[in-house]
């Protein structure tokens, strides 16, 4: 998908979830979630200071969850590829840093987990 396509799904989806009364917080950890601490992420260009922990937590989550599963144009990386990734991301400052950390030190755990809902979904 094209940058411009990503950028249309994520505003459909702040509008969507603005309608439901109660989201107001799921809303925005969804629409921030391709922002990057430095601003350089879309659609807003939120800054740091701006993005709630929880939507840097989905922002790692979501990337973190896009390089390890099998994708239909590849298979999913290896731990090696996925760490150097997420760790030059955070060194960018395009992710959180202390996240990531966690998210590399609790990888086989989050790998096991991987691995049951695959199962499941088979």
């Amino acid at each position: 998908m094209m940058r411009k396509e990503y950028l249309k799904i994520t505003v459909l989806w702040d509008i969507i979830l603005d309608m439901v009364p109660g989201f107001e917080k799921i809303k925005e950890w969804a629409a921030y979630h391709h922002e990057c601490l430095d601003g350089s992420g879309y659609p807003f260009g939120k800054t740091d200071e701006e993005l709630s922990f929880e939507a840097r937590l989905l922002a790692v989550s979501d990337i973190f969850a896009a390089l390890i599963e099998d994708r239909p144009y590849r298979p999913g990386m290896k731990r090696k590829q996925v760490e150097a990734i997420l760790k030059d991301k955070a060194k960018k400052k395009h992710l959180d840093r202390m996240i990531v950390e966690s998210f590399l030190d609790n990888y086989k755990e989050l790998e096991r987990c991987k691995e049951k809902l695959q199962l499941r979904t088979a």
